[in-house]
């Protein structure tokens, strides 16, 4: 039996294997159906038997109008023949037939990259995802070839946080959630923005606490914003887990080392022998906490002349000269510590050196003068206003008057601003920032009229770009479109051409229908210098829909919303501009969800008009 049954399989092989669409049963011809070849054609593919696979595949196509399948297996089999070119043809026959079918598009993505045509591979995964949205595995993988192949940030960026987006409706793998937050936290410090970047990270490491090499770059990023406490606490916890790692010890040690804690000491042990610069400064803090002075002294100096941006040598340096009675000497170094604290933003530290710098001596003017400024950019408006005013004691100086005005304004004591800027006024009338700190205040104060004033004297006087950004927004504000457009363009033709000052110019163009071609250069010219500005994206959006091009301008206008709530910033126009998006394509209810946001930010009586219209 077994025998019989051998003999027969045998027999059915053999004719399965004949590329022809007829065969002999009970002496009838007896015609085989498109899926009997398509099935035999699967068994020779299988089989690697390519060349036959292709006949029957053609035969098969020949029998039935379901070609998507049959045309995409002969553009598989050409692609394991290596003929791109044919398997490209195929695959394209198969997307005719069918253009939701995902593997004839990931087959000739395969074919591009092993052509190292990457700009066409990417063109027909993006093409896929018109069609298949939802396919965030395919989403990833173009996004990680504009990343790292291509270098095109902007493109990546966009796939990325469309990744995220779709994560927040749909349940996605974690995998391709935490890498999306990776990705996008390097496209971002590329772009400086720091603090993004830093939340991007911070949600890739939510995403997978067991990614411990996110905690170093948390803890870099802190000390980037300047947080060297939160620093500290991400470093530690990565050295528990990486205790050799050199330039992590560094880092911890000298966040000990900047506060005089000597948790510094078993941390700098690790790395005091270590044969590198990082080893050498390392021995110097560690030296120096033990009062080894001459040998603390030797390392302070040799590091200073090899890196004279290093702020530790110069700690270093102030305390042996204070451990020496030597005030002078330790002032100079506390005060030039703190100025590179400073400029690292490590504000707490700087105030530290500082304040050490006025204890040996306290005629230090510009010790004064940074003070006040760490405690304005930290709006600690008093103390900054104290600072300033010790500067202006040692030093009769008319832009301290004018920054103390200005903090004035900030605390919206506007009596006491004008004091000091009318003080500024009279000491010397040639001084264009003290009309146009004044201005601001007038601005501020919505006292728009004289606010232009100031800006125009601090124009007759000289030309600067804040100058002339500032006057056009006085203008807008008394609703003279005619002349804030002159005054940008007259900015922009003075060769002051930033980002702002084009985007300001662009956007008002777009927004009053007027020279739209120019619009969109000037918006665009914007985002070159600022490419994940929510504001400037928002203009671009504006100016596709004012041309039109509402399908263009809605991803754009999504994008801007993005942007602006990661800085923690929502804004009622963006909203309004995305309902107005989504009412083009007819999609009304999208339209009265982002309204609705746009009326809750601001209720505006244009805004409830639309709403109470759907």
């Amino acid at each position: 039996m077994k025998k019989i049954l051998s003999a027969l399989l045998l027999i059915v092989i053999s004719c399965s294997s004949l590329p022809t669409s007829e065969t002999k049963k009970d002496n009838i011809h007896y015609k085989e159906t498109a899926l009997e070849l398509y099935s035999k054609a699967l068994l020779l593919k299988n089989e690697k038997k390519y060349t036959e696979a292709i006949a029957l595949l053609t035969k098969a196509s020949e029998n039935t109008e379901q070609r998507d399948s049959i045309y995409y297996q002969m553009a598989e089999c050409y692609f394991y023949q290596y003929n791109y070119e044919k398997a490209i043809e195929y695959a394209d026959k198969a997307i005719t037939a069918n253009d939701s079918l995902d593997k004839p598009y990931i087959l000739q993505y395969s074919v591009y990259m092993n052509l190292n045509q990457v700009a066409d591979a990417t063109q027909v995964l993006e093409k896929l995802l018109i069609k298949r949205p939802q396919l965030y595995r395919i989403r990833f993988n173009l996004a990680s070839v504009y990343y790292s192949q291509t270098k095109q940030n902007l493109k990546a960026r966009y796939h990325f946080l469309k990744i995220i987006e779709q994560s927040q409706y749909e349940t996605i793998e974690s995998y391709y959630k935490e890498q999306s937050y990776y990705f996008l936290g390097h496209i971002y410090y590329g772009f400086s923005e720091y603090k993004k970047a830093y939340q991007l990270f911070l949600k890739a490491y939510n995403e997978n606490p067991d990614n411990y090499s996110m905690l170093y770059i948390l803890g870099l990023l802190n000390l980037e914003k300047g947080d060297i406490k939160q620093a500290t606490v991400y470093l530690s916890q990565y050295l528990e887990r990486y205790p050799n790692d050199i330039k992590a010890i560094l880092h911890v040690g000298r966040i000990y080392y900047i506060y005089e804690d000597m948790k510094a000491l078993p941390v700098l042990r690790k790395a005091i022998n270590h044969k590198s610069s990082e080893g050498t400064l390392a021995k110097m803090m560690y030296t120096e906490m033990l009062h080894n002075d001459d040998k603390a002294l030797e390392l302070a100096q040799k590091l200073r002349r090899m890196n004279s941006s290093l702020d530790m040598p110069y700690m270093a340096l102030a305390r042996i000269a204070m451990r020496n009675n030597d005030s002078s000497t330790a002032a100079t170094n506390y005060y030039t510590a703190g100025v590179l604290l400073y400029q690292k933003h490590h504000y707490d530290a700087a105030i530290s050196m500082f304040v050490n710098a006025l204890h040996s001596d306290a005629a230090i003017h510009d010790a004064y003068v940074y003070l006040g400024q760490i405690y304005e950019d930290t709006d600690q408006f008093q103390l900054a206003i104290y600072y300033y005013t010790m500067a202006y004691t040692l030093k009769k100086n008319n832009d301290i008057m004018i920054r103390i005005g200005y903090i004035y304004t900030l605390l919206k004591d506007y009596t006491k601003a004008f004091e000091y800027f009318n003080m500024a006024t009279s000491l010397d009338h040639a001084n264009p920032d003290a009309y146009f700190f004044k201005g601001l205040a007038l601005l501020q104060k919505s006292d728009y009229a004289n606010a232009e004033d100031m800006f125009r004297k601090a124009l007759k006087i000289k030309r600067a770009e804040p100058y002339y950004f500032y006057l056009a927004s006085a203008l807008d504000k008394q609703k003279k479109i005619h002349d804030t457009i002159s005054v940008l363009q007259e900015a922009y033709n003075n060769d002051m051409k930033s980002a702002r000052i084009c985007n300001y110019l662009g956007y008002l163009y777009a927004d009053n229908n007027m020279k739209l071609e120019e619009s969109f250069v000037l918006i665009n010219t914007a985002l070159e210098n600022e490419p994940t500005n929510g504001a400037y994206l928002d203009s671009l959006g504006w100016v596709y829909f004012k041309m039109g091009k509402y399908n263009d301008a809605l991803p754009i206008l999504i994008e801007a919303s993005v942007e602006l709530e990661m800085e923690g910033y929502t804004d009622a126009v963006v909203y309004e501009h995305i309902g107005d998006a989504y009412k083009a394509v007819q999609l009304h209810d999208k339209a009265l969800e982002y309204w609705n946001k746009a009326y809750a930010l601001d209720p505006k009586s244009d805004i409830q008009k639309k709403i109470n219209a759907q």
